[in-house]
């Protein structure tokens, strides 16, 4: 069931790459492509994250180049969780990729989150109000943290049993 639920969010992320983030990296202001869906993000971005709909440099590289660089794992990763796959066996393609993404998107959102913090304790016009917004960054910072986790565990206990396998030959 885990699987299913983290194929969704890599599903959920894939679209917001398409759908915003490709935008933003390329500095196109979301309030005037003529798209209802970008006036909702834009306006909602305005309520609760003025930082993000700002596109201070930081944003809108950090957009941009995780977008390009992430959009194929959320589809490979989407697929081999929904057949079962996991996030592959040690030293394989889509684990190795995971680690990048996992680490890659934790430290991307590690500071962004700083940023956000910094706007708030400032009280600057660009300070998150601490409401909705929480939910959907927060989950982008807390789902690669527990990729971490898993993957370590199952490297530690892959390891393990492949210790044990040696000392039986």
């Amino acid at each position: 069931m885990y699987d299913y639920l983290l194929a969704c969010f890599f599903l959920f992320c894939l679209w917001g790459n398409i759908s915003v983030d490709i935008w933003m990296g390329m500095d196109i202001d979301l309030n005037t492509t003529g798209y209802e869906f970008h006036k909702i993000l834009y306006d909602s971005g305005i309520k609760y994250d003025p930082l993000f709909v700002a596109n201070s440099p930081y944003m809108r590289w950090s957009a941009f180049i995780t977008a390009i660089v992430y959009a194929p794992y959320y589809i490979i990763a989407s697929k081999c969780l929904f057949y079962g796959q996991g996030l592959g066996n040690q030293n394989s393609f889509i684990r190795t990729y995971s680690f990048y993404y996992a680490y890659g998107m934790f430290i991307n959102m590690s500071i962004v989150l700083y940023l956000e913090l910094k706007e708030y304790y400032n009280n600057t016009t660009l300070a998150p109000s601490l409401g909705f917004y929480w939910i959907p960054c927060g989950a982008y910072w807390i789902v690669p943290l527990l990729i971490i986790i898993r993957m370590r565990k199952e490297d530690k206990q892959y390891g393990t049993m492949k210790n044990e396998t040696e000392k039986v030959k």
